[in-house]
């Protein structure tokens, strides 16, 4: 219904500090708030299931190549928060492109953990978007692939888990 501006919906963030407009932070509180909206819109269509493409994914978004997730500000200045560490965008950086030759860092899985969770943040927003309509309807994913790969398969059950709700997993592969 046009409540809202494309351009302010709050952009993913490069390891350059770049934003990739069209891609959306997924911490972004006019995103999230546009989630919500949308997925309750959605929701009051009297559909019974709702299908997730399979965007939460820390790469393959171009035009930012990395897989090091969102980098905006308010990702860096949160994980230095639980992390109890001063960042900034540069030093994370840094960190996170740091050689793995002797397995990753701890700052490294800190920092994969975390995008991790941004995501299922996201996932359990939709969910509850829905639920506020109807909790009756079933939300599933549409994975591929390079969705699974960057978090593993525990990161895909959780995600399957919150997604799903009180109801039978919903995939379309």
């Amino acid at each position: 219904d046009g409540w809202f501006e494309r351009r302010d919906l709050g952009w993913w963030v490069d390891a350059n500090g770049q934003p990739a407009e069209g891609i959306a932070c997924p911490l972004g509180e006019r995103f999230l708030a546009f989630v919500d909206h949308y997925f309750q819109c959605l929701a009051s269509t009297g559909t019974r299931e709702i299908f997730i493409d399979d965007d939460m994914r820390p790469a393959n978004h171009p035009p930012v190549v990395s897989e090091l997730g969102c980098l905006c500000d308010y990702h860096v200045a949160r994980f230095g928060a639980e992390q109890n560490l001063t960042l900034t965008r540069d030093r994370l950086v840094t960190w996170l492109t740091a050689s793995w030759e002797d397995g990753p860092s701890a700052i490294q899985v800190a920092w994969h953990r975390f995008i991790g969770e941004t995501f299922l943040e996201m996932a359990r927003r939709m969910r509850e978007a829905v639920d506020a309509v109807d909790p009756g309807i079933r939300l599933g994913l549409m994975p591929v692939q390079n969705f699974m790969m960057p978090f593993g398969a525990d990161y895909f059950n959780k995600l399957l888990s919150v997604v799903s709700g009180p109801h039978r997993p919903l995939l379309r592969t």
